[in-house]
């Protein structure tokens, strides 16, 4: 309550195209959280506007069609991956029996299936992410949001996420992802915008930059 104010973003401003990858880039503490908590209705701007969608945020029927990777996903640890990436599809309005077919099958796209039964106390930190990635695609989105989608992950896990994304753009989906790793936007992205202390230093096509 008495802690110092900061500001976290000012005159940010970018548009995502339908069916590209677009990558927000920059340091640690340069504010990307802080968009994407604005963009998904977990936190309220103090001033300005935002849309996903056409529909101004927050908007229950806009984030019907979004899934959303946060950058330290909690995943209750009572639960199994499977039961807790169920719960997700029913929560997005997945009948029971789709919300368990839909849960086997991204599970299995994200390389978690074998251990979707275990508890989740029991899961390491990169299989913790996997399970956040499959909750976040359980209910067929049409934009993934991804905050440091390979945060805790290996080189084999990262480049299995890197392929993943791929695959999600080439079905349609559209993803936003942010991150701190050249790599990924490089090989990734068809569009970037890059943030230094809240604001916005550069945005454009990776080509151009």
């Amino acid at each position: 309550f008495w802690m110092r104010q900061v500001e976290a973003v000012k005159e940010v401003s970018f548009e995502v195209r339908s069916g590209h990858i677009y990558g927000f880039l920059g340091p640690n503490g340069a504010g990307k959280t802080t968009t994407i908590k604005m963009l998904t209705g977990l936190i309220s701007p103090t001033s300005g506007r935002a849309t996903v969608f056409g529909k101004a945020v927050p908007s229950p029927s806009a984030m019907q069609r979004v899934g959303f990777l946060p950058e330290n996903p909690y995943v209750y640890p009572y639960l199994t991956p499977r039961e807790f990436v169920e719960m997700c599809g029913r929560l997005s309005g997945l009948r029971s029996r789709d919300a368990r077919l839909q849960a086997a099958r991204v599970l299995e796209q994200v390389g978690v299936l074998y251990a979707a039964d275990r508890p989740v106390r029991r899961l390491s930190k990169g299989m913790l992410q996997r399970t956040g990635l499959a909750a976040a695609l359980v209910a067929d989105p049409e934009l993934l949001i991804l905050d440091e989608p390979t945060s805790g992950l290996d080189p084999v896990g990262r480049k299995e996420v890197r392929d993943l994304i791929l695959r999600e753009r080439e079905h349609g989906r559209t993803i936003f992802f942010s991150t701190h790793i050249l790599s990924d936007v490089e090989t990734l992205c068809d569009h970037v915008t890059i943030l230094r202390q809240g604001r916005v230093l550069v945005t454009g096509t990776i080509t151009a930059l």
